[in-house]
């Protein structure tokens, strides 16, 4: 099911906002939008897809990026993180006597996504794995690791 916002309304899920996290953490998943009814009240709001396609979030001491975008889903809702797999990425560029100019390590993976929901409870990793793709001989070959989990609800 999709969110449907009144005609002028739009909410942008962004992993890496500037803001600290607010403390304490809310108990109910999502974001808090104004009522077109009644501006003054507030309603909690959540997505049942959040989707993260080869995103390059920075990665913080407080994994504030991986925060946000778990935050963003509603119960019983889907995370779908896809992205690729760092160390086949790195051996093709060997291989083909390439260096990167960007440091991959500078940004979160789907390894760390899957280190903090295995922490939680309150989420299901349903798949975690490594899924091969060639993008045939003049491009390196990369791998790609999907990560899926559900937010219990």
């Amino acid at each position: 099911e999709l969110l449907h916002l009144p005609h002028g309304h739009a909410r942008t899920v962004c992993p890496y906002k500037s803001a600290p996290r607010p403390q304490p953490q809310p108990k109910t998943p999502g974001h808090s939008i104004a009522t077109p009814k009644n501006p003054q009240k507030s309603v909690k709001v959540g997505y049942d897809l959040v989707s993260a396609q080869y995103v390059p979030i920075p990665r913080s001491p407080d994994n504030r990026g991986i925060h946000n975008l778990l935050d963003a889903v509603a119960p019983a809702g889907v995370l779908l993180v896809v992205s690729h797999d760092l160390e086949s990425f790195r051996g093709s560029l060997a291989e083909q006597g390439h260096t990167s100019h960007i440091d991959p390590d500078a940004y979160v993976r789907p390894e760390d996504f899957a280190t903090v929901l295995g922490a939680s409870s309150e989420w299901e990793i349903e798949v975690h794995e490594m899924r091969p793709r060639n993008r045939g001989e003049d491009s390196p070959q990369v791998d790609d690791i999907v990560l899926r989990a559900r937010r219990n609800g």
